[in-house]
């Protein structure tokens, strides 16, 4: 939440007018204008909002409150306040006579760069609404939804109206943010060797899942993953999956780092995503490729790779692909992958003794000098 020195340097950035200033500060200062009331087909509450220092009223679980989620988290927003204030729209109803209601939006929100009114509706009620009151709620040419009654009341003051949605975020975004809301709620302590060994495999493997650096680092709790990710030390897309599939949730240095890697997936210049792991001389070791050359694994010159415990992975196209270097203390001859179409090899997830032993047998094979063929019939793997 703003100090008032923050506050005046913010209406003196975006040119606030002193009108406009005084009825802002109006809204800060007050209580809601109104208290929210449950019926049917809505629940109420209250959300204990870390930005603002208080708790704030819902007037739907699945609309209002998803706000809240999305705005707690969002760093161009810097207060946002329920139930702020009433005004009155202008606008000709369905059956051609004129009507001025008065009107208490969701929120009124402040932003980097503005401020305004901010009305959340389930997306699939705007339909009805929109034919109840065509010139209430009407779709604009993006694609959402607009109130021109509202526009033309916000603005005289330079201030914003605009309706919100719950179509506007994928459902794993809430769902993950939900999840994490422990996380900033309440303090984390994360051991600085821990946050070490995560932000140094990130270096070295932008891109890794949760699940093989888990795999990694057995003695790595996923919590501080969770907590690094809360304070934006790591990033994941939210909304990419859900954070309870390990496997599917790939983490970054950043999200510039993360936006870099889809474009170069978008162009088609990169190396398939990775599909197996391999624990060999009791490390897990990780392959990238598909292709139907031969890709080439040797032992490296020394300080080839900066953290050992990943490879580095293959950049490159079919032809003239670079060598994969592994760590230079590794023993063992050269291995060659022949037609890696889909997987190195396909990992068994187990719990207890079961997985110790599956993981042993597969040390234990992949150190023998004779050729070592996988289930898979399309990923051979074998010694030179």
């Amino acid at each position: 939440m703003l100090t008032e020195e923050t506050f005046r340097a913010w209406c003196q950035r975006n040119q606030i007018t002193r009108e406009t200033e005084t009825y802002i500060q109006r809204i800060r200062a007050s209580q809601p204008v109104r208290q929210v009331r449950s019926g049917v087909s809505n629940v109420t509450g209250r959300y204990p909002s870390v930005k603002m220092g208080c708790s704030i009223q819902f007037e739907s679980q699945y609309v209002e409150l998803w706000g809240m989620y999305t705005m707690e988290r969002d760093d161009d927003v810097l207060e946002y306040f329920d139930q702020p204030t009433r005004i009155q729209l202008h606008y000709q109803a369905r059956s051609g006579r004129k009507t001025s209601p008065w009107h208490t939006p969701d929120f009124f929100v402040v932003r980097r760069d503005g401020a305004g009114f901010e009305e959340w509706k389930p997306a699939a009620s705007l339909e009805q609404l929109g034919r109840r009151m065509p010139a209430r709620y009407q779709r604009h040419g993006a694609g959402g939804w607009q109130c021109p009654p509202g526009e033309a009341a916000a603005n005289p003051l330079g201030l914003y109206y605009r309706v919100r949605t719950s179509a506007e975020y994928h459902p794993f975004y809430i769902q993950n943010l939900k999840f994490l809301q422990d996380f900033w709620t309440h303090s984390f302590h994360v051991d600085a060797g821990q946050e070490a060994q995560v932000l140094e495999a990130l270096s070295a493997y932008p891109g890794v899942s949760v699940a093989a650096l888990l795999d990694a680092h057995p003695h790595l709790p996923v919590d501080v993953v969770w907590a690094l990710v809360t304070s934006q030390q790591i990033f994941t897309d939210l909304a990419a999956a859900d954070l309870m599939r390990w496997d599917q949730v790939f983490l970054y240095q950043s999200a510039a780092e993360a936006r870099a890697a889809s474009r170069l997936a978008a162009q088609g210049r990169h190396a398939l995503p990775l599909t197996a792991r391999v624990l060999w001389d009791g490390r897990l070791w990780e392959a990238e490729g598909s292709c139907p050359s031969i890709l080439r694994v040797i032992p490296s010159p020394a300080n080839q790779v900066k953290y050992p415990h990943f490879t580095t992975c293959v950049r490159g196209l079919c032809r003239g692909i670079t060598p994969l270097f592994l760590p230079a203390d590794v023993p063992g001859t050269p291995l060659v992958l022949r037609h890696a179409v889909l997987c190195l090899a396909k990992r068994v997830y187990r719990r207890g003794s079961e997985a110790i032993q599956a993981s042993a047998a597969t040390a234990q094979a992949l150190q023998r000098p004779e050729a070592v063929s996988w289930s898979h019939p399309q990923a051979p793997l074998c010694r030179l």
